[in-house]
């Protein structure tokens, strides 16, 4: 008796299996939707429900929310895929800023375009925004996809520190990633833990004028309290390719994109950045 109680349970849940109704949320309406007998859930959708013995008796399928960059916070975004705000093309010399603030950068030297990223050739190539670095405040993150080519001392990426304090965001001496505010510090990370002519995200967030946290690939790997300062008051232009105004401290690399948000990203947040850059530039790649 017991033996067949138990089958009546298991045919029981292998119909359930078949013929289970689900709800699909949808902001618009909700709609019913049967799950096929292989059980495979339509892709861009997860189940949320009971399962018993893997199998979704009365669970509903939700949408699942598309990755995106945070937003709040978001004051400059250059992006190769859409380097003219309405698509890519190869021929700009003018880098739109998605941001919605204007800070348009303009290319000088030769920087060449392929469909995902600008090419440093590490001579003479730039980028020169039309922000100014003293609008950064001392809470700030600033963040980039990028594949790095060339270890020789001094390439900078991003920022600008002629005078001080200024930003240094890229290599600070030979072999070593490095992001700081001259001269109150920076975070060092050894080239050796970074892998060359990979496609990686390096990012760096200032907190309150007195810490700087250095992060690769959403993940922090470097931190170091500073001589505190009320803001960058450098008026130079924030510029990609060269920190230094100096022949030999060119990038060499490509760049997919650079975003600056004038506050400090909590981790979650530098990690979901990461997710979308991964998928969107194929990193590690």
């Amino acid at each position: 008796m017991s033996g067949s109680f138990s089958s009546l349970i298991y045919l029981s849940q292998l119909y359930h299996f078949f013929k289970t109704i689900v709800r699909k949320s949808s902001t618009e309406r909700s709609e019913l939707m049967e799950i096929s007998i292989s059980g495979k859930i339509p892709k861009g959708y997860a189940i949320n429900g009971t399962l018993v013995n893997g199998i979704a008796i009365n669970g509903e399928i939700e949408q699942k929310k598309p990755p995106n960059y945070v937003k709040e916070g978001l004051s400059l975004h250059y992006d190769a895929i859409n380097n003219t705000g309405n698509g890519h093309d190869n021929n700009v010399s003018i880098w739109t800023d998605l941001s919605g603030y204007g800070w348009h950068g303009t290319l000088s030297g030769n920087p060449v375009w392929s469909y995902d990223r600008l090419n440093f050739d590490g001579v003479n190539d730039l980028v020169s925004s039309a922000m100014t670095l003293n609008l950064m405040g001392n809470s700030f993150t600033v963040s980039t996809s990028i594949l790095i080519s060339a270890t020789n001392n001094y390439r900078g990426i991003a920022g600008g520190h002629n005078s001080t304090p200024g930003l240094n965001f890229g290599q600070w001496g030979s072999n070593i990633l490095s992001c700081g505010v001259h001269p109150h510090g920076a975070v060092a990370i050894p080239l050796t833990d970074v892998p060359l002519n990979t496609g990686i995200q390096f990012t760096m967030k200032i907190s309150n004028g007195t810490l700087i946290e250095a992060y690769i690939n959403g993940q922090k790997v470097g931190t170091k309290t500073i001589t505190a300062f009320a803001q960058l008051t450098s008026s130079e232009v924030f510029r990609i390719g060269r920190t230094y105004n100096s022949a030999d401290r060119y990038l060499k690399g490509d760049v997919r994109n650079m975003m600056v948000y004038i506050q400090a990203l909590t981790d979650a947040e530098i990690l979901q950045n990461y997710e979308y850059d991964k998928e969107r530039f194929a990193l590690g790649q």
